[in-house]
C-alpha cells in the first residue's frame, strides 16, 4: 500500500513540473561591430535564415545607427553588407518568402521615411516606398512588422519615427508596388507595431492608441521616459477596407506586439498590459497572451511573476506546439515559454541559458517539426544574440 502511494505520489510530481524535451543552446555570431543589435529573425526553410539589427555609432547626442544584416547558411552566421540607404538609419523587421526572395524593413532617420529592402536573385535592393500622409511625412515614419502572402502581396505596417506627434501608416504590396492603405483620420494619433495578413481579405493590425511607441531601441539606447499608452489600437480588413476592432473593458489596455494566424477562426497575439499609473515613479508592464476564436479575443492567464516584462513574439511549427518570447526587464533576463498541447510552461530562471547579466528576445520564428529560432540583444556585451531550440 505504502508502495502505492509512493508511487501515486511521484507521478503526480512528473505531471505538475515543467518538462521540456529539447533544449535552447547560444549560437556563435560573427564580430558585427562594438555595439550591435538583432531584431527581427526569418526561416524560409530549415537551413537558410536571416536575422536583421542595427549597430550604434557615437554617444547619445551624437547616436547614429546602421542596418545590420545576418544570413544562415551551411550551419553558420555570417555577416552581409546591406545596400548604402544613408549615414543613419536601422532595420527592425524582415520576412522571406522562400530561400531565393525576402523583404527587410526599418527606417531611415536622415531623410525621415520608411526602409524597405528586397532580396532577390541573391542581392540586396531598396525598394521606392511611397509618400504616405502629410502629417508623417514632415516628422518621419519607420516600417516595424511585415506580412506576406506570397512573393507578390504583402504588408508594412510602423509609424512615427520622431517624437514629435503621432501616427501609424500601412503599406500594402502588390505586383511589385507599395502603396498606403487605410484612412489618415483613424491611423492619426497611434502607433503600429504588427501585422498578419490570413489572406489577401483578411488582414490584422495592431499597437497602441497614443502614447510613446516602447520598443527594444529604447531599452537599447537606456531611456525610462516612457509615458503610460492609453490603450490598445487594433484593425482588421474584411475583404474592403481596415476598420478598428472594439475591444472589451478587460482588453483595452493591451498593446499589440505580434500576431499569429492559423486562420480566420484561430489566431495568437502576444503584447504589453501597462499597470503602472499615470506619473507613477517605478514603472509595472505585464505580457500577455491572447487567442482569436473567430470572434473575440480571449485572455490566457500566465503563471510568470515580475513586476516589469513583456512578450515580444510568438510562432509554432502546429497547433499544438509553439513558443513564446520577451524580455524581463526587472530581472534583466530573456522570457521563454513553450505552449504544447494547450499549456503554457516558462523556463525558469535557472534553466534559462547563460547569455549574459542583461539581456532580452525580440522574436522567434520555426524552421520544423519542434525546431526554433530566437533572436534578441545582450544588452551587458552590447550585441546581438540568437538561441538555437532542437529537440
Amino acid at each position: 500500500m505504502k508502495k502505492n502511494v509512493f508511487v501515486i505520489l511521484i507521478i503526480f510530481m512528473f505531471c505538475n513540473m515543467s518538462i521540456h524535451a529539447g533544449k535552447w543552446e547560444i549560437v556563435q555570431l560573427p564580430d558585427v561591430s562594438n555595439d550591435w543589435t538583432i531584431e527581427s529573425i526569418s526561416f524560409p526553410s530549415s537551413d537558410k535564415g536571416w536575422a536583421v539589427g542595427s549597430s550604434r555609432f557615437g554617444k547619445r547626442a551624437d547616436l547614429t545607427l546602421e542596418g545590420v544584416i545576418l544570413k544562415y547558411h551551411k550551419g553558420k552566421w555570417e555577416n552581409i553588407t546591406p545596400p548604402v540607404v544613408s549615414s543613419n538609419w536601422f532595420l527592425s523587421a524582415v520576412c522571406f518568402v522562400s530561400n531565393d526572395e525576402g523583404w527587410a524593413a526599418g527606417g531611415d532617420i536622415e531623410n525621415n521615411k520608411g526602409v524597405i529592402l528586397h532580396y532577390k536573385n541573391g542581392n540586396w535592393t531598396q525598394d521606392k516606398v511611397p509618400t504616405t500622409y502629410a502629417y508623417l511625412d514632415e516628422k518621419g515614419w519607420s516600417v516595424d512588422d511585415l506580412s506576406f502572402l506570397n512573393d507578390s502581396e504583402g504588408w508594412a505596417v510602423g509609424g512615427t519615427l520622431q517624437r514629435k506627434g503621432k501616427g501609424g501608416v500601412i503599406l500594402h504590396y502588390k505586383n511589385g508596388i507599395w502603396s498606403p492603405e487605410g484612412d489618415k483620420e483613424l491611423l492619426k494619433g497611434h502607433v503600429l507595431s504588427c501585422v498578419d495578413a490570413v489572406s489577401a481579405g483578411d488582414v490584422w493590425v495592431g499597437g497602441q492608441n497614443e502614447g510613446k511607441k516602447f520598443n527594444s531601441r529604447d531599452v537599447m539606447v537606456g531611456s525610462t521616459s516612457f509615458s503610460r499608452p492609453w490603450g490598445s489600437f487594433e484593425l482588421h480588413s474584411d475583404k474592403s477596407v481596415f476598420v478598428k476592432v472594439k475591444q472589451p473593458v478587460f482588453l483595452k489596455n493591451v498593446i499589440r506586439n505580434k500576431y499569429y494566424f492559423f486562420g480566420p477562426d484561430n489566431g495568437w497575439c502576444v503584447g504589453i498590459f501597462p499597470t503602472t499609473p499615470p506619473n507613477a515613479k517605478e514603472m509595472n508592464y505585464e505580457g500577455r497572451l491572447l487567442q482569436w476564436n473567430g470572434s473575440k479575443w480571449k485572455n490566457i492567464k500566465l503563471d510568470y511573476n515580475s513586476k516589469w516584462w513583456y512578450l515580444e513574439a510568438i510562432d509554432f511549427s502546429s497547433e499544438k506546439n509553439g513558443w513564446i518570447v520577451g524580455y524581463d526587464v526587472k530581472k534583466k533576463k530573456g522570457v521563454l515559454a513553450e505552449y504544447k498541447k494547450g499549456k503554457i510552461s516558462f523556463i525558469s530562471k535557472k534553466n534559462l541559458p547563460e547569455v549574459s547579466e542583461d539581456w532580452g528576445l525580440f522574436d522567434v520564428a520555426n524552421t520544423g517539426e519542434n525546431q526554433f529560432w530566437a533572436a534578441g540583444t545582450d544588452y551587458k556585451g552590447s550585441k546581438g544574440v540568437i538561441l538555437h531550440y532542437t529537440e
